[in-house]
């Protein structure tokens, strides 16, 4: 048996924005009490941006928390016990609405900018340390 629920909040004014995002489930084996070790982690996430030069970019800061999680019947490997952990992102969005470029769209990230050292729960290997994204994207 598994639940969860996930509330999302955004917040506008003017050219700003805040969006709240909150998830969490849990699980049990056959109505048993022995906890369902494959839910998925809680987890925690606040964006702070803003949308400039007429919405063609919007710079963002992202904070995203990962309470620890032991609802779990394993003791070692992916399924153990798993620590806390908060990442900071940036990101960046260009869209532009005239030009060769319009109707695509440019992102740039600088992902775990404290170069967090953290396993998310169910994963075999630590998460990606300070990383760069860049991506380009067209809407057909």
């Amino acid at each position: 048996v598994l639940e969860g629920s996930e509330v999302e909040i955004t917040y506008t004014k003017n050219d700003w924005f805040v969006d709240f995002n909150a998830a969490k489930s849990r699980g049990k084996v056959n109505r048993s009490s022995a906890p369902f070790n494959f839910a998925t982690g809680d987890s925690l996430q606040i964006s702070v941006g803003t949308n400039l030069r007429n919405d063609t970019l919007n710079p963002t800061f992202e904070i995203y928390h990962a309470p620890a999680f032991n609802r779990t019947s394993a003791t070692s490997g992916a399924l153990a016990p798993s620590k806390p952990y908060t990442l900071c992102n940036l990101r960046v969005g260009y869209l532009p609405n005239s030009g060769p470029l319009k109707g695509f769209e440019v992102r740039a990230a600088v992902e775990n900018i404290a170069n967090v050292t953290y396993r998310a729960y169910g994963n075999e290997r630590n998460g990606p340390g300070q990383n760069i994204k860049l991506t380009i994207g067209k809407t057909f």
